[in-house]
């Protein structure tokens, strides 16, 4: 009678879903296109994430990110913007809930990375990110 217990134990669990909130890293290039060609005028999916350089005089670099997700009726857009000296050709992320990501700016020429987060609002007004030390 355990053994068939312990069986199908183990068939409900190798059946059940995993967090579908959490998903795995994901790396994409870093886009040098015009701002509104990539973040304003796109149309964004849910779970769509866009990183876009653009450089200053002064040789800074503004990352320009732009995730998309399933807001409480429509979905819903967050843009956040990091200024950093070093040049990231790379990102690479992950959803750590339905409206956050964790991610790493990176270089494939140096060592350099710079990680960040953005948390967007169910309601799509806004959000939060900042560096992750």
């Amino acid at each position: 009678m355990y053994k068939y217990v312990l069986l199908l134990v183990l068939i409900v669990s190798s059946c059940s879903e995993p967090n579908s909130s959490v998903s795995e890293e994901i790396t994409i290039d870093i886009n040098r296109n015009s701002f509104a060609d990539n973040f304003v005028n796109s149309t964004m999916d849910d779970k769509d994430v866009f990183v876009h350089k653009t450089e200053m005089n002064n040789g800074d670099s503004i990352y320009f990110i732009s995730m998309c997700y399933i807001g409480i009726d429509s979905t819903a857009k967050f843009h956040a913007g990091f200024k950093l000296e070093n040049s990231f050709n790379k990102a690479k992320y992950s959803w750590t809930s339905d409206t956050s990501i964790n991610m790493t700016l990176f270089s494939t020429v140096n060592d350099s990375t710079k990680d960040v987060y953005l948390n967007g609002r169910k309601d799509g007004r806004g959000g939060e990110n900042g560096y992750i030390n």
